[in-house]
């Protein structure tokens, strides 16, 4: 059975989009982690991405490469990206 798929809808993008310039701060986390990464834990950065995750989301996995982290929007069950690398940041749909 194929399932049906549908854009995001304005309001919803407009949610996303708020949500990631609340983490612009993402690409600073990324530089450091670059520089550290020999000397701090991973986890300690995944706590500070589940930060940036506001109550009508839910954080769902970060990753180093990409520096990126994923959630569901609640609205909509739709999972997004936001992506840090070291020129710029951008998120996408990717569920």
């Amino acid at each position: 059975m194929k399932l049906a798929t549908r854009k995001s809808t304005p309001a919803e993008t407009a949610r996303v989009n708020e949500i990631f310039k609340s983490s612009l701060n993402l690409q600073d986390l990324k530089f450091r982690w670059d520089c550290e990464k020999q000397f701090e834990d991973w986890n300690d950065y995944i706590a500070v991405m589940k930060k940036m995750v506001p109550k009508d989301a839910t954080f769902v996995k970060a990753s180093k490469r990409p520096f990126s982290f994923d959630f569901i929007l609640k609205e909509n069950g739709f999972t997004y990206r936001i992506i840090a690398t070291n020129r710029h940041m951008e998120w996408k749909r990717i569920k």
